[in-house]
């Protein structure tokens, strides 16, 4: 009940923004029904009905069938978040095509499958140990990666949202993240972690995405300074989701495009900033 009183006074006050979505790389959610119970409860507290979510490959779609029939009943669609900065190496999407048969398998097999809509590739290239020797080459390869996963996306109907840091423009990297956004996927989001910029880092990524009829999610980062190498700028740990709405309106006024929305990274630093037990 504590966790009920603390939620509704945060969120009270401040309207409804809706078709917010959620990254969650909490495991324990999938098998734990206290768990999963208050993960769709915070999501609905914070109108998010899209959930980014990572799920083991070990993980069989009878074992999943209680959160994907809870995911049904709360209509929110479920994207299996997934991804590692090897991935970009193989040209042939091997690792991303294995997501996307898992999706398909989930939502074939699991009850309440239905709310699997498709996959957020999380690859990151830019952390590889060789990606300042050449990040051209590694951002073609990336790409290709991305290209071919696409295309299995399309056979099996699912959507391939790219998961990209904000400043692949920044590198002179345009006609990689052009290829990428026209391309190599169905949607685009934006790890834009960089507060009070999140207009002028995200200009060149809504001008494609308008061009190419893509949505685009603006994410913002939660988790405590520190952690992963985020500082206080990179982070809205300190100020919590009262300054993430601000600023997200902002950004509705600043890049006006239909196909704006946001998310936020992650659960755990959501549950954690906001204070709820």
């Amino acid at each position: 009940m504590a966790a009920v009183i603390v939620m509704m006074r945060v969120f009270s006050g401040f309207g409804s923004l809706s078709g917010a979505g959620l990254f969650c790389w909490e495991k324990d959610v999938l098998e734990e029904k206290d768990l999963r119970e208050n993960l769709f409860f915070v999501m609905r507290q914070y109108h998010m009905d899209q959930l980014y979510q990572y799920i083991p490959a070990g993980m069989s779609p009878e074992e999943l069938s209680p959160f994907f029939e809870a995911a049904s009943r709360e209509d929110v669609d479920v994207y299996l978040l997934t991804g590692a900065p090897e991935w970009a190496f193989d040209e042939t999407g091997g690792k991303l095509r294995q997501a996307l048969w898992q999706a398909d398998d989930i939502r074939q097999r699991a009850s309440g499958g239905d709310a699997v809509k498709g996959v957020m590739a999380d690859v990151e290239p830019y952390l590889l140990e060789d990606w300042e020797d050449d990040p051209e080459a590694i951002m073609r390869s990336y790409v290709a990666s991305m290209k071919t996963a696409r295309q299995a996306a399309d056979d099996s109907g699912l959507f391939l949202y790219a998961c990209i840091p904000y400043y692949y423009d920044a590198l002179d990297l345009t006609a990689f993240l052009n290829d990428l956004i026209q391309n190599g996927c169905h949607g685009v989001a934006v790890m834009n972690y960089y507060r009070d910029h999140e207009a002028d880092h995200l200009s060149f990524e809504c001008g494609l995405a308008k061009m190419y009829k893509k949505p685009l999610i603006n994410i913002y980062e939660l988790q405590e300074p520190g952690k992963y190498g985020l500082t206080e700028k990179n982070t809205y740990y300190s100020l919590g989701m009262k300054k993430v709405w601000e600023s997200y309106r902002q950004l509705k006024r600043s890049l006006p495009f239909s196909g704006l929305s946001y998310a936020i990274h992650d659960y755990r630093a959501l549950l954690e900033v906001e204070k709820i037990e």
